[in-house]
C-alpha cells in the first residue's frame, strides 16, 4: 500500500534535482530552436550536401525544406469552432476507409504450472459512409506451455518471447488485411499504433543471434513489403514521440552542439505550429535497428503534424507514398480528419484500443477459467497457495 506523506517526503528530498533539469532543457531548448532557425536560412540543396559528409545525420531533408514558412507548412483551412470542424472532416473522410489494429498480452504467471500466456488483437475498420458501416472484432490466441519453453527460446525470458508474440500478430493482422483489401480492390489507410521503426529492440540482437530480433525485423519488413506492393498507405503514428532525428541533424550542422541532449524533436518544432500544421517531410537516416530493414533501411520518411494542445505528434510513411504528391496530401487530410472526430487522437486507432484493452479483471477471470480447464484435463502440476488465497477472497 502506498503512503501518500512518504511520496511527497521523498520527492521535496529531489526537489532541486527535478528544477536543475527543467533549467537544463530550457537552456537547451533555446539554443536548439535557435540553431534551426538558422538552419532554416539554408537551400535545400545545401544543406543535403552538407548531411551527405555525415553517417547517419538522423534526419535529411527532401524537396520541401524550401516550401515551409518557419519549419510550417501551413494547413490552410481554419475553423471557428468544433462544428465546423467536424464538416470539414466529415467531407474529406467520406467513403474513405480506415483501419487500426491493437494488442494486449496476458504474460505467464509464476503461481500457475505448466505456465501459460496469451495475446489479443482489436481490429476496427471504418468506412465514413452515410450507413455508418463499421467493424469491430477481436481475435485471441493462447500461447501453450510447449511454445514457453522450447528448446529455441531457452535463452529468452517468457515475457520478452510473448511480447513478441504479440507485436506478431498485430503486424500480421496488418498484413492479411493489406491483402484481402488489395485483392477486393479496396484501397483503406492502415493505421500502425506506433512507429515504423523498432527502437525497442537492441542493436546488439543482430551479433547475438537473437531470434527474437530477427524475428521482429522480418516481420516489420514484410508488413513494408506488402503495403508497398499493394500501393495502401500505411501510416504509423506516434502520439508522443522521443526521437532526436532532428536533434542529431542539428548537431552535424552545428559542431559545437555535443553530447547528450535531453530535448527531443517535438519539443523544438512545437512554437513553429498551429493546429493541421505539419514540418516539411524527412528521410529518416538513423544508425541502430532502421539498418537492419534491407530495402526499406533509407525509404522510412516522417513529419510532425500539430493535432492538438501537446506536442506535435511524429507520423512515418513510405517513400513511395511520399512520392505520390497528390496521395499523399490526401492522406494528410484524412489523418487531420481523424484527429478531429477523434478529439485529438487518431479515431480508428483509439478505436482499436479500447477493444484490445487486457484488464486487471480480464486478468483474473483468464486465469480461473485455465485453471478450471487445466483441472478437469488433469494438466495443471502446480497452484501456489497464494494465487488460491487471491482466488477465494476475489471470485
Amino acid at each position: 500500500m502506498l503512503d501518500p506523506h512518504k511520496v511527497i517526503l521523498s520527492l521535496e528530498k529531489k526537489k532541486n534535482e527535478f528544477i536543475s533539469c527543467k533549467e537544463t532543457c530550457s537552456d537547451e531548448l533555446l539554443m536548439l530552436r535557435e540553431r534551426l532557425e538558422q538552419l532554416d536560412e539554408i537551400k535545400y540543396s545545401e544543406l543535403v550536401w552538407q548531411l551527405a559528409e555525415a553517417d547517419n545525420p538522423g534526419a535529411i531533408p527532401t524537396k520541401e525544406w524550401d516550401e515551409t514558412e518557419g519549419m510550417a507548412i501551413k494547413f490552410n483551412d481554419k475553423f471557428n469552432n468544433h462544428t465546423e470542424a467536424r464538416t470539414w472532416a466529415k467531407k474529406n473522410i467520406f467513403d474513405e476507409i480506415t483501419f487500426a489494429v491493437d494488442g494486449s498480452q496476458i504474460l505467464p504467471s509464476k503461481d500457475f504450472s505448466p505456465p501459460v500466456a496469451a495475446v489479443q488483437v482489436a481490429k476496427y475498420e471504418n468506412f465514413h459512409n452515410n450507413d455508418g458501416l463499421y467493424t469491430k472484432d477481436i481475435d485471441f490466441e493462447i500461447i501453450s506451455s510447449k511454445e514457453l519453453i522450447a528448446e529455441d527460446i531457452k535463452f529468452i525470458s517468457k515475457e520478452d518471447y510473448v511480447n513478441f508474440k504479440r507485436v506478431e500478430f498485430e503486424l500480421n493482422t496488418l498484413i492479411d488485411y493489406i491483402k484481402t483489401s488489395s485483392i477486393n480492390n479496396l484501397r483503406p489507410i492502415v493505421f500502425l499504433d506506433g512507429s515504423l521503426i523498432f527502437t525497442f529492440i537492441t542493436a546488439e540482437g543482430a551479433t547475438s543471434g537473437n531470434i527474437l530480433y530477427t524475428g521482429y525485423i522480418e516481420k516489420i519488413c514484410e508488413l513494408l513489403d506488402t503495403a508497398e506492393d499493394c500501393k495502401i498507405p500505411l501510416i504509423g503514428f506516434i502520439d508522443t514521440s522521443n526521437a532526436h532525428d532532428i536533434v542529431d541533424m542539428l548537431k552535424v550542422c552545428f559542431y559545437e552542439i555535443t553530447g547528450n541532449i535531453s530535448v527531443a524533436d517535438p519539443q523544438i518544432l512545437n512554437t513553429y505550429l498551429s493546429w493541421g500544421d505539419r514540418t516539411p517531410v524527412f528521410k529518416c537516416d538513423r544508425p541502430g535497428v532502421l539498418k537492419q530493414y534491407k530495402k526499406h533501411k533509407d525509404k522510412i520518411y516522417f513529419t510532425y503534424l500539430k493535432t492538438n494542445k501537446n506536442f506535435p505528434a511524429r507520423l512515418e510513411f513510405q517513400q513511395w507514398l511520399f512520392e505520390d504528391n497528390e496521395l499523399f496530401e490526401k492522406i494528410m487530410n484524412i489523418v487531420r480528419s481523424e484527429i478531429i472526430i477523434g478529439n485529438g487522437y487518431i479515431y480508428s486507432i483509439e478505436s482499436a484500443d479500447a477493444s484490445a484493452v487486457i484488464t486487471t479483471n480480464d486478468k483474473k477471470q483468464f486465469y480461473k477459467i485455465f485453471s478450471e480447464f487445466a483441472i478437469k484435463n488433469n494438466l495443471l502440476t502446480n497452484v501456489s497457495q497464494k494465487s488460491l488465497s487471491k482466488g477465494k477472497r476475489r471470485y
